[in-house]
C-alpha cells in the first residue's frame, strides 16, 4: 500500500512504551502509518491545530498528567469540523472505571483496553468503514 492510502494514526499516551507498541502494530499491520505519537495531550492539540494532512484515526489514553483524555476531547471538539469529520477518535486505555466508560460513550468515542492488537486494530477500521474487507 502506498502512502497515499495508509490510514493515517495519531497516538496520544504519556506511557513511552505504550506509544511505541501501538506503533509497531499500526505500521506492521501494512495499511496504517503513524504521523506522530505525543505523551503530552497539550503537544497532540497544538500539532493538530497546525495539522495540514488527514489524520484519520486517534488513539487516546485518559488517565494522563496535566491533561487527561477528556479533557483533550472537550479542547479536540474546538478545532476546525471538517477535520473531525474524517478522524475517529478511540481511547486505547487500561481504565477499568465504568465511570470513565459512560463518560467515553458521552462523547461519542470507542472505549478499548490495552494494549492494541493487529487483530483488533484491522477490526476496529473495518467497522468504523476504514478498510474494506
Amino acid at each position: 500500500m502506498n502512502k497515499a492510502n495508509l490510514i493515517n494514526v495519531v497516538l496520544i499516551d504519556d506511557n513511552l512504551a505504550d506509544n511505541y507498541i501501538h506503533r509497531r502494530v499500526v505500521e506492521k499491520s501494512g495499511v496504517g502509518r503513524v504521523l506522530s505519537d505525543f505523551t503530552m495531550a497539550e503537544e497532540a492539540l497544538d500539532w493538530l491545530r497546525c495539522q495540514t494532512e488527514t489524520v484519520h484515526v486517534i488513539f487516546l489514553d485518559i488517565n494522563m498528567p496535566a491533561m487527561d483524555g477528556f479533557g483533550f476531547l472537550e479542547q479536540y471538539q474546538s478545532l476546525n469540523e471538517a477535520n473531525q469529520a474524517e478522524c475517529v477518535v478511540i481511547f486505547l486505555t487500561s481504565s477499568l472505571n465504568e465511570r470513565d466508560k459512560t463518560r467515553a460513550e458521552e462523547f461519542g468515542v470507542d472505549y478499548q483496553y490495552k494494549p492494541l492488537t493487529s487483530e483488533r486494530f484491522l477490526e476496529f477500521l473495518r467497522q468504523k468503514g476504514l478498510l474494506e474487507g
